[in-house]
């Protein structure tokens, strides 16, 4: 097919070994396994926690699940991104009921290994056809197989994505290979190539780029092509049908959920105008070939600031366009000469393109698991070129280390991803202008020891916050800055026994920063309104963020200023009525302002709500003994304590809470349930509502 490098002496002892039947295969596994056989025993970081943990669509295989796996977008039910992978969800499903791994992380590490092994090995049968030698396509995979970065989509369990759809794009472009020669079952070779397109763009967005591989590998022969067109045509008719397919169901889907905000914060360049966009994403094209070549210093996380906004006067941007331009041409030129580094460079390049933001902006400016494809082009570019060396013993020499260094960063990067502290202990320190991982290490200080971590906690908070100073309230992540609050009201509590002054000090802090984060959720509320009624979805949810509020009215109370309390935790009610975390504290507050009624009826929405709990009952007759006529509000039966709905004054509450329900969930936009404790007060409790 392509002009094939200079093979080793075929007497060799590694050529032999090599030459028989599976042992590459085996060779190649052991390799893969031998460089991340210490991620299995990790716990799952960042996504995965969300995903496994939270996820109810995976927990059972059964009908209703399957339905929502492929009726609702990837983040369901959170209006959180445009995506819609679920091949990736039903994996998880597969995972957690069908294998039984449910949250014991060791079962996912190993799923993800086994794909990444079936990848390696699909790579290997690829890389003998463009190289017509069996060694160095064994070299080209193994190298692959152990890049440093893979580890941020086969030891992140939340890269699955990742290899899933790696895996429909090798198959497919793998079978395309081997069907188009076939004399007589094309249709059986085009339903398969249908059906790998399928999988790979259902398991992430950027499979689409298997039919443009397929045309890549055409263009090694073009007067094979030129001949052949009309037997290759219904291979990339079949392509083309899957993703007309994929993008008709997508697009139903998430017709059918609201509008998401913009990742501002994951990809600044949202925020930039189109040129400076570009620029940007030129200079972060020349970031990643970087850390294909030099895989040192890598990180989950760059969004904002990290990498900063390219201007005309970015001689790092200019530099990576250059260097991409002069590898494009390099291609071009040696397209006669050297097909396996065009092949190499092309597949890089095709590969790359769905989440460089050259053409669409995506969610993030740069994530290391976008190499995971990519990568493949460059383990192929760099063995096709140390093959050149005229020493072959020289070659096989830089082969080896290649391996055993790539190998070895592997094994120490698997380290980091052991869990989120110890993953973002690692990555604070290259991406340190990252208002994430500063974030997310603080989070992480405070909870695994709120007492000794506290004020490294509030360092790592303080970092996180000033990265965001100075952007508008709807760019600024308000949960950022509610943890930075919650840690400052931590230490005023901590101080507030011996003394009450500097406790007091660090509670006006968090609630200079609490006010911030509640200008920002407004600010994002008001937004996702707008981006609804733009793109015609309905006004069915609210935004803002209930645990600000929570946060806000906690610090108030510890200000003694309790009206500014029972404001800010109203209008968290109003939010999420559910969230029953804010109905003892509303309770509370009206107590501190004298209002024992309300506080009573307070306490009655949360036992309509939950149920008569023993919790909610002593607090609820705390309130109620000192409400007039409160003294008959409760019954007791030996141990056991009843709300008695005769006593008169229980019964007029019951009313105020009940309308009280009704119109917070009008607020948070959910008029069934409204007319559903309207209905509730007239007929169970004979209460006179308004409509």
């Amino acid at each position: 097919m392509a002009k094939k490098p200079r093979p080793a002496p075929a007497s060799t002892p590694a050529t032999g070994i090599l030459e028989r039947k599976w042992m590459p295969a085996f060779l190649l596994c052991g390799i893969a396994l031998a460089a991340y056989a210490n991620s299995f025993a990790l716990d799952l970081a960042t996504d995965a926690n969300v995903i496994v943990g939270a996820d109810t669509r995976i927990r059972a295989l059964t009908v209703e699940n399957l339905r929502l796996i492929f009726g609702r977008d990837y983040w369901w039910p959170l209006p959180v991104d445009v995506l819609y992978r679920p091949i990736t969800i039903l994996s998880y499903l597969v995972n957690y009921a069908v294998l039984g791994s449910q949250t014991d992380p060791a079962g996912y590490h190993f799923t993800n290994f086994l794909l990444h092994a079936a990848n390696v090995l699909l790579v290997f049968g690829l890389c003998r056809r463009i190289f017509d030698g069996t060694w160095p396509a064994f070299f080209a995979a193994a190298i692959w197989a152990v890049h440093p970065a893979g580890t941020e989509s086969v030891t992140n369990v939340s890269g699955r994505a990742d290899l899933l759809a790696a895996l429909g794009v090798l198959a497919g472009l793998s079978l395309y290979v081997r069907a188009r020669e076939w004399r007589g079952r094309r249709a059986a070779g085009a339903a398969g190539v249908f059906g790998l397109t399928l999988v790979a763009v259902l398991s992430k967005e950027n499979g689409a780029v298997l039919p443009g591989l397929m045309l890549l590998w055409d263009s090694l022969d073009f007067p094979a092509l030129w001949r052949e067109w009309k037997r290759r045509a219904p291979f990339y008719g079949a392509a083309a049908a899957a993703l007309g397919l994929a993008f008709w169901i997508r697009s139903e889907v998430l017709a059918a959920r609201p509008w998401p905000l913009k990742a501002y914060l994951g990809n600044p360049l949202l925020m930039a105008d189109f040129w400076s966009a570009r620029l940007t994403a030129v200079k972060v094209l020349g970031l990643q070939l970087w850390l294909m070549m030099c895989p040192l210093r890598l990180t989950f996380d760059r969004s904002y600031r990290q990498i900063a906004i390219s201007t005309p006067g970015d001689p790092w941007a200019w530099c990576a366009l250059i260097a991409v331009l002069a590898i494009l041409s390099a291609a071009v030129i040696r397209y006669r000469r050297d097909r396996v580094v065009y092949f190499a460079i092309g597949f890089t390049a095709l590969s790359i393109l769905p989440t460089s933001n050259l053409l669409v902006l995506i969610g993030s400016v740069l994530a290391e698991r976008f190499l995971y494809l990519p990568s493949i082009g460059f383990a192929i570019a760099a063995v096709a070129l140390i093959l050149k060396v005229k020493d072959a013993r020289t070659a096989r020499i830089i082969l080896a280390s290649v391996l055993v260094l790539f190998a070895g960063r592997t094994f120490a990067r698997n380290f980091d991803w052991r869990n989120n502290f110890t993953l973002e202990s690692a990555d604070v320190d290259v991406s340190p202008d990252s208002f994430r991982t500063h974030d997310l290490l603080g989070r992480e200080l405070y909870l695994r020891d709120p007492q000794a971590n506290l004020d490294r906690a509030i360092r790592e908070g303080e970092a996180a916050a000033g990265i965001l100073s100075g952007l508008p309230p709807a760019y600024v992540l308000d949960d950022t800055l509610r943890h930075l609050g919650l840690y400052y009201a931590a230490k005023g509590d901590r101080l507030n026994a011996a003394s009450p002054e500097q406790a007091r000090s660090w509670y006006q802090k968090a609630l200079e920063v609490l006010l911030r984060a509640r200008d920002a959720s407004l600010a994002i509320e008001q937004e996702f309104d707008r981006q609804q009624l733009a793109h015609g979805r309905p006004l069915a949810q609210r935004l803002g963020s209930v645990e600000v509020y929570q946060g806000l009215g906690a610090v108030y109370a510890r200000l003694g200023r309790h009206q500014e309390a029972v404001e800010a935790l109203r209008y968290g009610r109003g939010l999420k009525p559910e969230y029953l975390e804010l109905y003892t504290v509303s309770s509370s507050q009206y107590l501190a302002l004298g209002d024992a009624a309300m506080a009573t009826a307070i306490m009655l929405e949360q036992v309509l709500l939950d149920g008569a709990r023993p919790e909610a009952l002593h607090f609820f007759q705390e309130a109620a003994n000192k409400m007039p006529g409160g003294e008959c509000a409760v019954a007791q039966s030996g141990a056991a304590m009843t709300i008695n709905y005769g006593c008169p004054a229980v019964r007029q509450q019951t009313c105020v809470a009940l309308a009280d329900l009704a119109d917070t969930f009008a607020e948070a936009r959910e008029p069934a349930r409204s007319q559903e404790q309207r209905e509730r007060a007239r007929t169970q409790f004979g209460c006179s509502v308004r409509p």
